[in-house]
């Protein structure tokens, strides 16, 4: 076997017994890594997708790396689940207790995606503005799905190729002036 000796249990002149654990050598050519996934981002993972790995001690070099299995329990203390990573190390350059952080890459988005500026919050509903081809605009409720950065997705309510005002929504700064606000921009 080759590898790297982590713990070396014999000493010069010991005596040896069958069953008895002399060393243990680990292979760093390929390395798992434990990941705490957040309880909300349950439904992004999946064993097989891919992810991004940067070391806290190698920050400029990206290592690729797929989801070997996600652990079937959810941590009671951090709300988190497990899942095991597993990745190529070259030059043997990761060691375990190192720590990393995870670019989880997930499944593409089942919709329309649009900025999260657009994206109208009531507390009753979620609207879009949508402008028309008449040049009018009429608000548009919307179900979202899940966020992809600046951008999030949306499930009900929009056809692909429509465009939606993504600035102005300051002059709705409250859920009077959007009651009264939005009928005005239905110019249907």
């Amino acid at each position: 076997a080759s590898g790297i000796v982590s713990e070396l249990s014999m000493r010069d002149g010991a005596m040896v017994t069958p069953g008895m654990t002399l060393m243990r050598i680990v292979d760093l050519r390929h390395v798992w890594l434990h990941v705490e996934v957040p309880e909300a981002a349950a439904a992004l993972i999946a064993v097989g997708h891919p992810v991004t790995v940067r070391a806290a001690g190698f920050p400029d070099r990206a290592l690729a790396g797929r989801i070997a299995a996600v652990l079937p329990e959810v941590s009671a203390e951090t709300r988190t689940l497990r899942v095991r990573v597993e990745l190529s190390n070259p030059g043997q350059s990761l060691k375990p207790g190192m720590i990393a952080t995870v670019t989880l890459t997930p499944p593409a988005a089942q919709g329309v995606v649009v900025p999260q500026a657009a994206v109208i919050p009531t507390g009753r509903r979620t609207v879009v503005i949508l402008k028309q081809e008449s040049g009018g605009y009429r608000p548009v409720e919307v179900e979202t799905g899940r966020s992809l950065g600046d951008d999030i997705e949306i499930r009900k309510g929009l056809e692909p190729g429509q465009t939606v005002v993504v600035s102005g929504q300051f002059l709705l700064d409250s859920e009077a002036s959007l009651k009264a606000g939005l009928p005005r921009l239905d110019t249907a």
